[in-house]
């Protein structure tokens, strides 16, 4: 009787080869550029960035500008998912402040040796008069972030979203409360202030085509523009699954 392993063999070879020729289930890619730059560079850009047809012009006079420094790169989110699947990626830095105050708890007395003895109650006008101090804290995250839940339609060219891109950063510091202590010591409270670009929508886009997804005045007195600029496409049409 022949061994039966050349056609066992054949038959693995046919159905590596068959495993081979499966075609990746396609996936999105998408980006955010968000780029700032002063009101006067920024206007006469808006007509073109708004029509289909001229957009990758303004985006390439953008890059020019960012190259030469007339215009600031504030971040280029960008991440890969599957369609259908939500994805979120994050360029951001932390910026923890104290949000809660209370009284200055009374000093411990020096210990000099010997049965640690009570420190005497301090007068009450002192207790009340004390400098607040952070009770409570308060973390904000700084940067760049974008959110997106993209659904490939049935042409495979245009493409659902659902898509949440977000910059933030620190401006500056401001006194929201100041004083003086009982022992004749000034003290002050300060906030942080935060500036945030940020929207939410859901739009179809074609793949492959940017689209300017909003347009921002910048902190108040700076007399800045800032754009999102974005591109979405279909990846992964027609490559093979190798193992």
């Amino acid at each position: 009787m022949k061994s039966p392993l050349p056609i066992l063999t054949v038959l693995s070879l046919a159905a590596l080869s068959t495993f081979a020729q499966v075609p990746e289930a396609p996936g999105v890619r998408v980006e955010v550029q968000m780029v700032s730059m002063p009101l006067g560079k920024g206007l006469p850009l808006l007509p073109n960035l708004r029509d289909a047809g001229s957009i990758d012009g303004a985006f390439s006079q953008i890059q020019k500008m960012i190259a030469e420094d007339k215009a600031t790169l504030l971040g280029w989110p960008e991440v890969v998912t599957k369609s259908g699947q939500r994805a979120v990626t994050e360029d951001i830095q932390e910026v923890r402040y104290a949000s809660e105050y209370g009284p200055r708890p009374p000093a411990a007395s020096a210990s000099h040796g010997g049965p640690e003895k009570p420190a005497p109650p301090e007068p009450p006008q002192l207790s009340a008069g004390g400098a607040p101090v952070p009770t409570g804290f308060e973390t904000r995250n700084t940067g760049a972030t974008l959110e997106v839940e993209p659904v490939i339609g049935p042409d495979g060219k245009t493409i659902d979203l659902n898509i949440v891109p977000q910059y933030v950063r620190l401006l500056d510091t401001v006194a929201v409360a100041s004083g003086r202590d009982a022992n004749g010591h000034d003290w002050e409270i300060k906030q942080p202030r935060f500036y945030t670009a940020k929207t939410t929508t859901s739009l179809t886009v074609t793949t492959g085509k940017r689209v300017l997804l909003a347009e921002f005045r910048g902190p108040e007195g700076s007399n800045q523009i800032q754009f999102f600029i974005l591109k979405a496409e279909v990846t992964g049409v027609g490559e093979a699954k190798a193992k």
